[in-house]
């Protein structure tokens, strides 16, 4: 609900419709659970995330080397490993890294 009423606010400043239902769509709930994980991994793995952005991977000091992490394309910290050749689907193969 907070992600939508940003929305609204966004465009109710630059006076874009928004059609909006009294129900939140899968699209919403999804950008929400993103935006939650993100704001997790940016307070708790800082400094791993900017080390990922810059040089392509973690310091050999860091509590998550050995998960070969990576950023997916939503910015998303993720297990990486040898899963990535597997079937499974991406969130399966690649969990989110959560403290």
């Amino acid at each position: 609900w907070v992600l939508r009423c940003k929305t609204l606010l966004r465009h109710k400043t630059s006076q874009t419709a928004v059609k909006t239902t009294s129900n939140l769509t899968l699209n919403e709930l999804y950008d929400a659970t993103t935006f939650i994980i993100k704001s997790i991994q940016h307070e708790h793995f800082y400094e791993d995330i900017e080390n990922i952005n810059k040089t392509g991977t973690v310091t050999s000091k860091s509590k998550l080397k050995n998960l070969t992490p990576f950023l997916d394309d939503k910015g998303i910290l993720r297990v990486g490993g040898r899963l990535q050749l597997s079937s499974l689907p991406e969130d399966a193969k690649h969990p989110a890294i959560l403290p």
